[in-house]
């Protein structure tokens, strides 16, 4: 998958919901699912 430096507005919006504390949390359930 190749990175896209510019997400989507949408996709941009999305996240800017979440404070960093929230998008940590995220990242690390995500990591935890896959393993």
């Amino acid at each position: 998958m190749i990175p896209n430096p510019t997400p989507p507005p949408d996709l941009t919006s999305f996240f800017n919901r979440f404070s960093n504390e929230e998008l940590h949390q995220i990242g690390l359930a995500l990591i935890q699912q896959s393993q």
